[in-house]
């Protein structure tokens, strides 16, 4: 789950998973074995059981991340008014274009047109009360949480993605390291911190 995410705290190289027969799988910093440059003074290279690490970080990004909301951005067409009303005026405008043409002398097509034109009136009256909402990109809450994304995370391999959109990096000490620092940053032992391995 961690490989692309944990670093060793001695050279700052990804760790990568080993198996063997004997022993279950671990995180373990082969850079200095692979005759890396910037790994020659990772003595020793950290190592620890996968299961153990992997249930570390997961425990720490759902107590600090679990609780938190999923959003997603969507498209929204908005509601139409401001495009509906311009339809009704340009309508407006052909009938009495027609009118001033002649096409409504009858009685009973006036008639049609009064009604018509009137309908159109009391429909832009209407629209012109409403609130105008644009087609935008918007975001909205999914309902979900982090904790029911993470639950429900088919493998690994999604739950690794989740670590990575959330920016997550996790650096591995071996036990014996006298300085935890990352990029001038001192990590050190601090107590009651869940973030520091």
């Amino acid at each position: 789950m961690l490989t692309e995410v944990a670093l060793c705290g001695q050279c700052h190289n990804r760790l990568y998973t080993q198996t063997s027969a004997d022993a279950p799988p671990r995180y373990v910093c082969t850079a200095r074995n692979k005759g890396w440059f910037s790994a020659k003074n990772c003595r020793p290279a950290p190592l620890i059981h996968a299961h153990i690490f992997d249930a570390y970080v997961a425990e720490w990004f759902l107590q600090q991340f679990g609780d938190g909301m999923i959003f997603e951005t969507i498209y929204d067409a908005g509601n139409g008014v401001a495009e509906r009303m311009a339809e009704l005026r340009a309508s407006r405008e052909r009938l009495r274009a027609d009118r001033e043409a002649g096409l409504y002398d009858e009685p009973d097509d006036a008639a049609w047109f009064r009604e018509r034109y009137a309908a159109m009136g009391q429909e832009l009256a209407k629209l012109g009360l409403e609130p105008h909402r644009a087609p935008d990109m918007v975001r909205r809450a999914t309902g979900e949480t982090v904790l029911d994304r993470w639950d429900k995370a088919l493998d690994v391999q999604a739950r690794k993605e989740m670590l990575m959109d959330f920016g997550v990096r996790v650096t591995l000490f071996p036990s014996a390291a006298p300085v935890r620092w990352v990029a001038g940053v001192v990590h050190g032992p601090a107590p009651g911190l869940a973030g520091v391995m």
